[in-house]
């Protein structure tokens, strides 16, 4: 996509995944902005894989102190039934976050190992702008290319350190996360247009798929 063409979509980004979904699955826009919409929630739904490895995978989940559905809706308090509500909170929100992580998993599915590498460490590096505040993903491509700081990224996400290929310049990566991210765009295209056939809300694919 050109920069004019960036820009005009910019604000796409703004959007949350059930907007991008059903923009992506309208015929009722034009065919530009379908294609923007759908490439801004492989974006987002890329983060969405990213940071539930780099967040959730290293978490011990272990057994709640407290039931989510005992109490629940008594109000707050130090007791069981304020445990018991931020119990249930957390519970729903994970719900959300793990449909969404579900759909980003069946998309990396349709690619080969090599290909879900690149893509997810092409993701990983965020270019470093002047108001973001330095973290270990703020780097280029070709940053993320060096073998150390790839030996890096490839434990953050999971992976042993010096497994998988080495990309001798940015180009490579750059090149491979592309050709992934389309057969990921051209998977949820179908997806979605399985959705509108059945009549389905193309925001609810996971539901849609589990129901089936």
């Amino acid at each position: 996509m050109s920069k004019a063409r960036c820009n005009r979509y910019a604000y796409l980004d703004r959007l949350n995944l059930s907007r991008l979904l059903r923009l992506a699955a309208s015929d009722e826009v034009e065919k530009e902005l379908a294609s923007a919409a759908l490439y801004c929630a492989i974006k987002e739904l890329l983060e969405i894989e990213i940071e539930h490895r780099l967040t959730t995978d290293h978490d011990n989940a272990g057994y709640a102190s407290s039931s989510p559905l005992a109490y629940a809706g008594e109000g707050g308090g130090s007791g069981p039934r304020g445990q018991s509500d931020g119990v249930l909170l957390a519970a729903m929100n994970h719900r959300g976050q793990s449909a969404w992580r579900e759909l980003s998993r069946a998309l990396l599915g349709t690619l080969k190992e090599n290909s879900q590498r690149a893509v997810l460490i092409s993701a990983y590096a965020v270019t470093p702008t002047r108001a973001a505040q330095r973290s270990p993903r703020m780097m280029g491509q070709t940053e993320a290319c060096e073998p150390e700081r790839l030996a890096n990224i490839n434990q953050a996400l999971g992976w042993p350190p010096l497994s998988g290929p080495r990309y001798n310049a940015p180009d490579a990566l750059r090149t491979a996360a592309r050709r992934a991210r389309h057969k990921m765009a051209a998977s949820l295209s179908a997806m979605l247009a399985d959705a509108v056939a059945a009549e389905h809300d193309p925001a609810r694919l996971i539901d849609h798929a589990q129901t089936a």
